[in-house]
């Protein structure tokens, strides 16, 4: 098995997308200050089958990016250690919020989100990756 994601075959977004997330994983990588910021990767069975990353914002807030989990390892309880773990990074670094974007189609997801204390700030209906998606921006205040 290999991680591999397809945006297009899997949400029906365009190229935009890979080069959105491409850019912010360099942005990410050029400016990295390990003391504020992390990038965690889930291996399975010698595979990396999950990720999620907090990037500084600001002295108090963070905001939680690349969030991943394979499809074959989703409901086995990965995601909610990840996110566990990025929460636990920021309180440890005394952000005082955490933010994140996502989109409303991304229902279980959502309900993590929820379920880990966040609540939806923003709401906006966009047109962005060759779909019109329903953007929401969740914060976490610590």
């Amino acid at each position: 098995m290999e991680f591999e994601f397809d945006p297009q075959k899997s949400f029906g977004f365009d190229c935009t997308f890979e080069a959105r997330v491409a850019a912010g994983i360099s942005g990410f990588y050029l400016a990295f200050n390990p003391d504020q910021e992390r990038l965690w990767l889930l291996e399975t069975e010698s595979q990396i089958t999950g990720s999620i990353g907090i990037v500084r914002r600001s002295e108090s807030e963070a905001q939680l990016r690349w969030f991943l989990v394979h499809p074959v390892h989703r409901g086995q309880g990965f995601g909610k250690l990840l996110l566990n773990e990025a929460i636990n990074f920021c309180k440890d670094n005394k952000y005082r919020t955490i933010s994140l974007s996502t989109f409303s189609e991304l229902t279980k997801a959502g309900k993590l989100y929820q379920n880990a204390g966040f609540q939806i700030a923003e709401v906006k209906t966009q047109q962005i990756w060759g779909k019109t998606l329903i953007e929401q921006k969740y914060v976490l205040n610590l």
